[in-house]
């Protein structure tokens, strides 16, 4: 800092001793253009030093772990947690954020079957970084459109990432609506799990009672679908509809709820009443989890379906609720 300051009153003093005239005429420019400036005060960002040194640092510690061996002692869970916006499954979310501990990468997965407009996919980061930044979770979130749940599954682990900070473990929901769910529902949540063991990941699926989708409850995107004006293919958005539930919004009147789609639009109004610790949670509508591949919530929290079998070994982790928000 010093010897910039040095600098720039050397060059100074040079300019008056070359041409005091021509000098002082560029100092008075420059100091009405300052003063234009700071009169008008323009909402500009006009960037800092610190910012682009943070940046080059950043980068060059990624390109130094290319350099870095693996090992037992520097192994860290870096995980894809197919979640759709963070906001519509805190539960899943958390649970992640808990292995990872904020000292591991951690990426929130959202996989739309329709197309995505720019403006409607920077409101959806957005409110993604809000609401990691809020909830103090160090994470990511990658978003991709046009794929259906499989093939979107595969491009987030194949692309997420860079260098040695890529994904090596990917985590979604139970599929509770397994037993009522379509021989095309059930092939792509299993073609999922083949790839992730064929591409030579870990895998691991978080079973909770009653399903992970609070996004009639917690997720106010709704707002940013209102101020968007997308539709879908087949009709206009509800005034309720959230940006979870048009993530995966069906192509087709007569559509059928797949695991492939994120929460998806649904005009069901029935609701359905949860108690959890002294307070009543409504949540209208239908709850469908699919972008985090756990299918239609089951609301008898008594019935529990036998866990069918997986063609490969898999990590099944059980947690209720009350567990998970003590």
């Amino acid at each position: 800092m010093w010897l910039s300051l040095s600098g720039a009153i050397l060059c100074t003093v040079v300019m008056f001793l070359i041409c005091w005239i021509t000098a002082l005429l560029t100092l008075i420019l420059i100091l009405a253009l300052y003063l234009i400036i700071v009169y008008r005060k323009p909402d500009v960002n006009w960037g800092s030093t610190a910012q682009a040194q943070t940046y080059r640092s950043a980068l060059e510690a990624v390109q130094g772990l290319n350099h870095v061996e693996e090992h037992v002692k520097n192994y860290q869970p870096q995980i894809l947690v197919l979640t759709g916006l963070p906001s519509a499954r805190p539960a899943l979310i958390d649970f992640a954020s808990l292995i990872s501990k904020n000292i591991s990468l951690l990426i929130c997965g959202h996989i739309t079957k329709v197309k995505v407009p720019d403006t409607l996919r920077k409101s959806l980061y957005d409110k993604a970084r809000h609401y990691l930044s809020v909830h103090k979770i160090k994470a990511f979130y990658n978003h991709v459109d046009e794929d259906e749940f499989d093939v979107g599954a595969k491009a987030l682990l194949q692309c997420s990432g860079m260098g040695k900070l890529k994904p090596n473990l990917l985590m979604m929901g139970y599929k509770t609506s397994w037993t009522q769910a379509t021989r095309q529902e059930l092939q792509m949540y299993f073609n999922v799990i083949h790839m992730v063991l064929d591409n030579y990941k870990s895998m691991c699926i978080l079973r909770v009672r009653g399903g992970f989708d609070y996004s009639s409850v917690l997720a106010d995107t709704d707002v940013v679908l209102a101020k968007s004006g997308v539709t879908t293919p087949s009709e206009s958005l509800s005034r309720n509809v959230s940006a979870s539930q048009f993530s995966h919004a069906s192509s087709s009147s007569d559509s059928v709820t797949s695991v492939h789609t994120s929460p998806h639009l649904n005009h069901e109004t029935n609701k359905h009443h949860q108690h959890h610790d002294g307070k009543h949670l409504h949540l209208h509508g239908s709850e469908h989890l699919h972008n985090g591949g756990d299918g239609k919530t089951n609301n008898n929290l008594s019935k529990v379906h036998p866990v069918p079998a997986f063609p490969a070994p898999i990590i099944v982790a059980k947690k209720s609720k009350q567990d998970l928000y003590k």
